[in-house]
């Protein structure tokens, strides 16, 4: 498989899991054809935060509506997937890229 198809897939996986909870920015981080024909395919992409929070979120929410940052937390998982038959093995919290 080419790396652009491990690269859909992954992007597909993580939007089945955490679609249903609204994600945004959907990007590729990094990208590792390992040993033994797994990828290993790091997917970013922002979760909306709690719009229930304090007030003290105003300026928050209004820098990110301007584009200043990302409406959200941005997150990182690494989706682990077959080489031979694009199966997902694993997804796996990514930490340490901001």
């Amino acid at each position: 498989m080419q790396a652009s198809e491990a690269v859909e897939i992954a992007k597909r996986a993580v939007t089945d899991l955490f679609g249903a909870d609204g994600l945004s920015g959907l990007r590729l981080e990094e990208i590792d054809r390992g040993d033994h024909g797994v990828w290993s395919v790091t997917i970013g992409f922002v979760r909306p935060m709690a719009l229930a929070g304090s007030v003290g979120r105003t300026k928050e929410l209004i820098d990110a509506f301007r584009g200043d940052e990302p409406l959200g937390p941005r997150v990182y998982r690494v989706v682990r997937l077959r080489d031979d038959n694009g199966e997902v093995l694993s997804v796996k919290i990514r930490e340490g890229l901001d």
